[in-house]
């Protein structure tokens, strides 16, 4: 379900995708974009290795965009019992994270809005904020929004890899006049 332009006249948005729901409000110019991250097999595992892989949440209008601020507070959950006791890093990022690589932090777009949160694939919800005022998104570059997901796992497991995404994710953004 999606819900946009809710509050104070909110035009310029984004397009939703793979989530749950999603209410925007604010004004023109200045947006609050709340995302409802329940997800069933959102992101698939590995079996006994690293991997990498995100969702695709939103994409920001045309033009230069600001984003002020992401607040996440959601878990993910493996449905393998092997598999949930690996760590995970989960951040937001302008590129889906994809490899076979146990830490977001080697391709800077896997988590260029919000620095990754380490946690177990268990299910435990964990809140992470970001106060990184400033972040451009220049009109050439992605305008694309990914929660990701990197997985760390030396457990054999059976054969379901996929994991589920649970939480709310908020995005405080701005779209910037061009002269």
């Amino acid at each position: 379900m999606s819900t946009k332009g809710l509050g104070i006249g909110v035009s310029n948005t984004g397009t939703v995708s793979g989530v749950a729901g999603c209410i925007e409000y604010g004004n023109p110019i200045n947006h609050t974009t709340h995302f409802d991250l329940d997800l069933v097999d959102a992101i698939t595992l590995a079996n006994g290795a690293d991997i990498a892989d995100g969702v695709l949440v939103y994409t920001f209008p045309a033009g230069n965009i600001m984003v002020h601020s992401c607040q996440l507070d959601m878990s993910v959950a493996a449905a393998d019992s092997l598999l949930a006791a690996g760590a995970t890093i989960t951040g937001v990022g302008t590129v889906i994270a994809t490899g076979a690589v146990s830490d977001l932090v080697g391709t800077g777009t896997f988590e260029d809005i919000l620095l990754g949160i380490t946690q177990t694939a268990d299910g435990t919800r964990d809140i992470e904020g970001s106060d990184d005022v400033g972040f451009a998104i220049l009109s050439t570059a992605a305008h694309t929004v990914h929660v990701n997901t990197a997985f760390a796992s030396t457990a054999a497991a059976g054969t379901d890899l996929s994991a589920d995404y649970a939480g709310d994710m908020v995005l405080n953004w701005s779209i910037c006049p061009t002269s």
